[in-house]
């Protein structure tokens, strides 16, 4: 009976360990991110957020934040902030020149807390910008996505003054807020939601199951340039032959490892289907049935990584 209860317990724990082990964990994007979020308030107001483009500020490497400000139909495009990774932690800064400070620390647990920084506006776009906002986390567990099970957070915010609702944190995507700022609602007094949320190509988290995601991510956004982590040295990614006729080689300055990901993206920011291989420090790709045209390619690292190259298919 022993042996049967024994047995039976470390079933269960195996079970448990495969669940963890299968739960995705990846960086916050930094690039090639939409967040389509809608106010809540009126269907036509839209807050749709993404990063734009790859800058260098104080030696660092940044991605743009947009935001569309929307109603039905017109509105314009604003220029939101600067973002950038360093380790678990997200940085934004509002201009070049002005001090950056964290949005997100990834390496949070239960019970910790951290100062953290995030933006209001109200029904009337009036923005109040809080630098210094006390988080505490309540709770760490995981939940399902299109993409798998992700780590996710539960946060709540210790400055009672602002009377603000806990956020979720989901890892690969931020708040189901919004990445940093909150869009209120006059009548309801509710932040607007993420609605849908679109990573290198691919929908990663819906509000709903039925959602229908509208994501019109700008081609001329997507970052083709070398770009690489603070920590981690600096990266470049070469493509030879270019143009290319049945195989390109992908040749990077370190060895890739064997959990890296390759993504493949037309001009118009598609993304397709390729075959490749890894040796060391190259990686070739097989052109299949890809029509002649400019193409994007990015590898991406378990620990956030990111070398991206493009190349001319003849």
């Amino acid at each position: 009976m022993n042996k049967l209860l024994l047995f039976t317990c470390l079933m269960l724990l195996s079970g448990a360990c495969a669940s963890y082990a299968q739960t995705a964990n990846p960086p916050f994007p930094v690039a090639n991110a939409y967040w389509e979020i809608q106010l809540g308030c009126f269907e036509p107001f839209d807050r749709d957020s993404y990063t734009c483009g790859d800058s260098l500020i104080d030696g660092k490497h940044y991605s743009e934040l947009y935001t569309d400000f929307l109603f039905a139909g017109s509105g314009s495009t604003l220029s939101r902030g600067w973002l950038r990774r360093d380790g678990d932690k997200v940085l934004f800064r509002t201009k070049p020149d002005t001090p950056e400070y964290p949005i997100y620390d990834f390496a949070l647990q239960a019970n910790d807390t951290a100062t953290l920084k995030r933006n209001f506006f109200d029904f009337n776009n009036t923005i109040i910008e809080l630098d210094s906002l006390l988080f505490r986390v309540l709770k760490v567990d995981s939940v399902m996505l299109p993409g798998g099970w992700h780590k996710r957070w539960t946060v709540d915010c210790l400055n009672y003054d602002y009377d603000l609702p806990n956020e979720t944190w989901i890892a690969g995507m931020g708040s189901t807020f919004g990445p940093v700022d909150r869009f209120l609602c006059a009548l309801s007094g509710t932040p607007a939601r993420v609605r849908c949320f679109w990573r290198d190509g691919e929908i990663i988290y819906t509000q709903f199951p039925q959602n229908i995601c509208e994501i019109e991510f700008p081609a001329g956004c997507q970052v083709i340039t070398g770009t690489s982590l603070p920590g981690n040295g600096a990266g470049h990614l070469s493509a030879f032959p270019n143009p290319f006729s049945d195989r390109l080689t992908l040749e990077a300055d370190f060895d890739v490892p064997g959990d890296a990901l390759l993504n493949c993206f037309d001009a118009t920011g598609r993304k397709k289907q390729v075959t490749w291989s890894r040796d060391g420090q190259q990686i070739t790709i097989d052109r299949g049935t890809l029509p002649p045209g400019l193409y994007f390619f990015s590898i991406t690292t378990r620990y956030g990584r990111m070398l991206s190259a493009h190349a001319i298919a003849k």
